[in-house]
């Protein structure tokens, strides 16, 4: 992450971007995407034209930091039946890392998740 230093606020714990969980009006996020297609570096990953579209000044989404609806990471807290990061409770999370598969994509994350939260 060398090459964005300078870019987010180190004061703020969760200061990036995240592809996997917006919320967008549908032209802007048209616009935005199509933008990121003429960057230079394009990859198999679409997170990293985020953070390029970041760095160079033209892509400033709100980032939910306080995790009011969007919560990122590898291991969740569960606490009464909710996930739970600090005081705030988000509704959509993302369990990040790990390898997903054609047959049992990430379910080896997911279930244990699920369980502990009562949806299966």
């Amino acid at each position: 992450m060398e090459q964005y230093n300078g870019c987010f606020d180190h004061a703020v714990d969760r200061r990036y971007p995240h592809v996997g969980g917006y919320l967008a009006n549908r032209d802007y996020a048209i616009a935005a995407f199509e933008q990121m297609l003429t960057l230079p570096r394009q990859t198999w990953d679409d997170c990293w034209n985020w953070m390029d579209a970041w760095k160079e000044g033209w892509f400033r989404p709100v980032l939910d930091s306080e995790c009011e609806i969007f919560y990122v990471a590898d291991k969740i807290n569960i606490e009464d039946g909710r996930v739970k990061v600090g005081y705030r409770r988000p509704n959509v999370i993302h369990l990040t890392g790990g390898h997903v598969d054609r047959e049992g994509y990430k379910d080896y994350k997911l279930e244990p998740v699920a369980k502990e939260l009562g949806i299966v």
